[in-house]
């Protein structure tokens, strides 16, 4: 996979994101399907995850795999967008603290990390290549594999997003 198809993928799944958003009222970001996060906080975990596997990517790692990708696009898709109900436990740092209360703001912070991302992976800052680092439930992950996931995160969520919308429209 070259750096320009990631960040088609990657281009393609913010803009997905910010379709689904698009026209969200302020009742309706704010709230809750039962015990799950609201629109705001599943924003907010969002981001987070983007920030911290931004992080991850852009440091060194001692151990390289053989092959670009150990998990693979398509296993990512079907563990995070296809069982997407199956509950996953974030870890403490991902989970949202609601600090940020405006959608504009957030989706504005969301929108800005992914555009460092491609402005890094285009200028090569970020390499696109064999480096390991490990996720706390998938086990050893290449960049593209974390690049990937972030990508499938956020698809997961966007029908998360749906449920609470359809949720709200029939309250």
């Amino acid at each position: 996979m070259t750096n320009k198809s990631l960040i088609v993928k990657l281009d393609k799944s913010t803009q997905d994101f910010l379709q689904i958003i698009k026209g969200c009222s302020s009742d309706c970001v704010h709230f809750k399907n039962d015990n799950q996060w609201n629109i705001l906080e599943i924003i907010e975990h969002i981001y987070l995850t983007d920030r911290v596997i931004y992080t991850i990517i852009s440091g060194a790692s001692e151990t390289r795999n053989s092959s670009l990708e150990i998990i693979g696009d398509e296993n990512l898709q079907k563990i995070l967008v296809t069982n997407w109900k199956e509950k996953i436990k974030s870890p403490d740092i991902l989970i949202p603290k609601g600090e940020i209360t405006n959608m504009a703001t957030l989706v504005s912070l969301l929108v800005n990390q992914r555009e460092l991302w491609k402005d890094d992976v285009s200028k090569g800052k970020i390499c696109i290549d064999n480096r390991i680092f490990v996720h706390p439930f998938l086990g050893k992950m290449t960049v593209i594999d974390w690049v990937n996931f972030a990508i499938h995160h956020t698809q997961r969520h966007i029908q998360q997003i749906e449920g609470i919308i359809s949720g709200y429209s029939s309250r």
